[in-house]
């Protein structure tokens, strides 16, 4: 079992996010554990679909964002904003450059799908070849 995810415990605009309802299990917001339950056979961009889904029509989705963005240094592994922050290659803790282009362009008013197609422009294209 992880942890509770930092964003419910500061801050009045967390108790409007989605995954602050009480129903919504705190371990789907982990990289790792989207992984496990698609049987370790979820690729990058599948990962991403699920991060997206999962905050899909959040209210505070660029609050949430903005929140990832001043935790880059421990928020690798965990989905903030609908994005799957994933880590720098040697840390487990602060995410890629890319992460933080997605979550910029989220905090800025881009939508969620619009910010990682313009920030993973690779995972788009594995996407439209599967």
């Amino acid at each position: 079992m992880i942890p509770q995810i930092l964003v419910f415990n500061t801050g009045k605009w967390k108790l409007d996010a989605k995954c602050a309802d009480p129903d919504v299990d705190p371990e789907l917001f982990d990289i790792v554990t989207i992984k496990e339950r698609f049987r370790g056979r979820v690729a990058k961009h599948e990962v991403e679909a699920v991060a997206r889904e999962l905050c899909q029509g959040c209210p505070v989705v660029q609050q949430c964002a903005a929140y990832a963005l001043e935790q880059t240094k421990t928020c690798a592994g965990l989905v903030y904003a609908g994005t799957p922050t994933w880590p720098r290659s040697g840390s487990s803790t602060a995410p890629r450059d890319d992460v933080i282009e997605a979550l910029m362009l989220i905090t800025d008013g881009m939508c969620v799908e619009q910010a990682h197609k313009q920030a993973f422009p690779e995972t788009d294209k594995d996407h439209e070849q599967t």
